[in-house]
């Protein structure tokens, strides 16, 4: 890319700069800046805030939400009972095929729809703290140090389950997974391979701590075509140029106010 640039014109140059530096479109929350029809990978030093933040609740609307996932899961609690109670008074009068059948129905059928796409079974919604279940409920999941196993299950069942193909197209999000944005923090970031990726998010509390061949390697996450975004302009810089922080720095000092 270095040896194109110096090549140019002046007003090439100037051409190109102003596609670079020229108005973007804006986002209201981090939310917003989030892929509609694939998986984003959102990078960040304390995956649990962000989490919180990408939800796009208020206090109130989170606590609403907590309410919502306890409903469920005791509506679920209440079904399993009634049929438990159904399969006992029916035992009677089956063979032992139809009992082992009833048995499965009762247990293995059962499940918490935390959203239209996200729908886990029973025991596996019980073994999840709430605040989990919220984060799922929203199409978020997570892996970091110590986070709820449970939770990083979840993550590697999108990470490893999720193809290439399940990718919607143009603004058509009726592909998407349920569960699309993937929260990681440093050490989750490098050997992930998630087919279905096509949106890379850099938090700059993150972002400004590391190196430039970090920020390239945070790139590769991308399988093929898609976007990279950075809250900070000198971490783009640093991300995209083989000069380093000397580069990014000046850049940004240059960049428009």
């Amino acid at each position: 890319v270095s040896p194109a640039l110096l090549s140019l014109s002046p007003d090439g140059f100037a051409d190109h700069k102003g596609e670079f530096l020229g108005k973007g479109s804006q986002v209201r929350r981090l939310r917003d800046a989030c892929s509609k029809t694939g998986i984003t990978l959102v990078a960040c030093i304390d995956p649990v805030a962000t989490a919180r933040e990408l939800t796009g609740f208020s206090e109130r609307q989170w606590r609403d939400a907590l309410h919502a996932v306890r409903r469920k899961l005791t509506a679920g609690k209440v079904e399993r009972v009634r049929r438990e109670k159904e399969a006992r008074s029916a035992a009677k009068k089956t063979t032992k095929v139809d009992k082992d059948a009833d048995e499965k129905d009762t247990y293995e059928s059962l499940n918490v729809p935390l959203n239209p796409k996200v729908r886990l079974a029973l025991d596996e919604a019980e073994a999840m703290n709430e605040d989990s279940l919220v984060y799922l409920s929203r199409g978020i999941v997570m892996a970091y140090k110590n986070a709820d196993p449970k939770m990083l299950e979840q993550f590697q069942r999108v990470v490893l389950s999720v193809p290439e193909s399940k990718i919607g197209g143009g603004a058509d999000s009726a592909r998407q997974p349920g569960l699309n944005i993937l929260v990681v923090d440093y050490s989750s970031i490098y050997g992930m391979d998630c087919p279905a990726v096509d949106t890379l998010l850099m938090c700059d509390d993150l972002g400004r701590m590391l190196s430039t061949n970090d920020l390239q390697q945070f790139l590769g996450r991308l399988r093929r075509d898609g976007v990279a975004l950075f809250t900070n302009f000198s971490t783009v810089c640093r991300a995209t140029s083989a000069f380093g922080a000397d580069a990014g720095a000046t850049a940004a000092a240059a960049a428009p106010k």
